[in-house]
């Protein structure tokens, strides 16, 4: 099912398109949710806290701009609102060095091994490559 097709259905409370969706975005949307979390379990209940939001505000989505970014702007406000209530921040070094500096051995450079370099990276970094190369 296209993609458009599925929002419209989501506004009109289908709920197969909103498992659709679901399915179409759950795994990328984990991975957000859980840069954001202490564990898994709370990254799961950040996911899917953040995804009812979606579906609730499914219809104030303008169409403007990337849909699936719109939804990670969701998940990543889901984590932080928790922790406001909460009060509790998971604990964050900002100790970064001016130059940070992997080794790769160039013989053996495939998608599996830069991905794993890019892993051992700062977020700073690593959200502007993957913002910038995706």
């Amino acid at each position: 099912m296209h993609l458009k097709k599925i929002i419209k259905q989501c506004q009109q409370n289908n709920s197969k398109a909103q498992a659709s969706l679901y399915k179409l975005f759950a795994a990328k949307l984990y991975a957000v949710s859980y840069k954001y979390s202490n564990n898994k379990q709370e990254a799961e209940d950040n996911l899917h806290d953040g995804f009812l939001t979606i579906l609730q505000k499914i219809d104030q989505f303008k169409h403007q701009g990337s849909f699936e970014g719109w939804m990670k702007r969701i998940v990543i406000n889901t984590a932080l609102e928790k922790y406001r209530k909460d009060k509790v921040f998971p604990l964050i070094n900002e100790e970064i060095k001016d130059e940070i500096t992997v080794e790769i051995n160039d013989d053996n450079l495939d998608l599996e091994t830069l991905l794993q370099s890019i892993q051992k990276l700062p977020n700073r970094y690593t959200d502007w490559f993957l913002t910038s190369m995706f």
